[in-house]
């Protein structure tokens, strides 16, 4: 065979010892590559297969998270011309213009038979309240308009704590939310200061004016300048251990006698309200009473005699009255009497 003759020289054998044949590391002339080169080839081998992984991780990602925003996205519901409202109750059509309230929702989930569990919670409490109060629950069946008693009775009921409740303690809670909505809302009006009435979490003696023993009986309400007014409800009666009433400088327009029902009652202080007409003879029915202050009402008419029974009285207000005729002599059966008050009245008498 003839020999090829010609400029190309195979590369030495050595450089095939180290590297073998591997032609990354020979050169176009079949030379070897120096160290240099050797390592930036490498290093642009090894940029490439990054870059080629950074692409296929971006792509996954991408894909991955286009499924992710595709499946929270929220759809607005088709409509016909009505405003739509994000999920966060917005106006999606950009109008900042009031939007009619949404529906409240059912105050109780409704039950078999149709009867919430607000209403079997009121029906299981009626009982107890129509019991203890002093119409046999007259009041408390009163719906169409619903009584300010069937209305505390309602509050009472929903009250979350409710059920861990003393009977004693559910009953001087309605007793004391039945005085709020009659003497405010009721009349239509409402207090001046509420300070606590009727809040679920907030014991029934941290309420504004009302002070308790550490039974939690209540002994006290004094409630001044708050805007009181009508007729204070019977259930205050129900307030069994109610030593004191101070309801001064509000509207209310009718002399409580029945509160002579309350037996450890000493002090009354109902001055500088709307009280008109003559005191009723019942007054003499109090047996514990030692206060009565009634100054700056419209008080007409004659003192009844019924007021000298009540020996246990310290101190008599009356004046600034419209009181007429005379101081009856049996007056002096008040042995007790040490404070006596009857100035710019119309009394005559010897």
């Amino acid at each position: 065979m003839s020999q090829i003759s010609g400029s190309f020289r195979s590369p030495p054998a050595e450089v095939y010892g180290s590297f073998g044949a591997d032609p990354d590391y020979v050169g176009a002339d079949g030379s070897l590559l120096s160290s240099s080169t050797q390592r930036r080839r490498r290093r642009w081998v090894i940029c490439g297969g990054l870059l080629v992984i950074v692409a296929i991780v971006a792509i996954v990602l991408g894909v991955t998270l286009g499924n992710n925003d595709t499946s929270t996205r929220s759809v607005p519901p088709a409509s016909s011309g009505g405003v739509g409202v994000n999920q966060q109750g917005g106006d999606t059509t950009g109008n900042t213009g009031s939007t009619a309230a949404p529906t409240p929702a059912p105050s109780g989930a409704p039950t078999e038979g149709g009867v919430s569990s607000e209403e079997q919670q009121l029906q299981a409490l009626l009982p107890l309240l129509k019991a203890a109060s002093v119409d046999d629950g007259a009041a408390l069946s009163q719906t169409d308009p619903p009584s300010p008693q069937y209305e505390a009775a309602a509050w009472l009921s929903a009250d979350p704590g409710v059920g861990t409740m003393s009977d004693g303690r559910k009953i001087t809670r309605y007793a004391l939310s039945t005085l709020y909505r009659a003497t405010s809302s009721a009349v239509g009006s409402q207090w001046n200061a509420v300070g606590g009435w009727n809040q679920y979490f907030l014991d029934e003696c941290e309420w504004n004016g009302v002070e308790c023993r550490a039974d939690g009986a209540v002994t006290m309400l004094n409630i001044t300048f708050n805007n009181i007014r009508g007729e204070l409800p019977r259930e205050v009666l129900m307030l069994e251990n109610l030593e004191t009433i101070l309801f001064g400088s509000n509207a209310i327009s009718v002399f409580p006698a029945f509160l002579s029902g309350l037996k450890s009652l000493r002090e009354i202080n109902l001055s500088s309200n709307a009280i008109v007409g003559p005191l009723p003879a019942e007054i003499g029915e109090f047996k514990s009473l030692e206060v009565l202050e009634l100054e700056s009402n419209g008080i007409e008419g004659e003192l009844p005699d019924e007021l000298t029974a009540v020996t246990t009285l310290r101190v008599l207000r009356l004046s600034d009255n419209g009181i007429a005729g005379q101081i009856p002599p049996e007056i002096g059966n008040l042995v007790n009497l040490v404070d006596l008050r009857l100035f710019e009245n119309v009394i005559g008498g010897p």
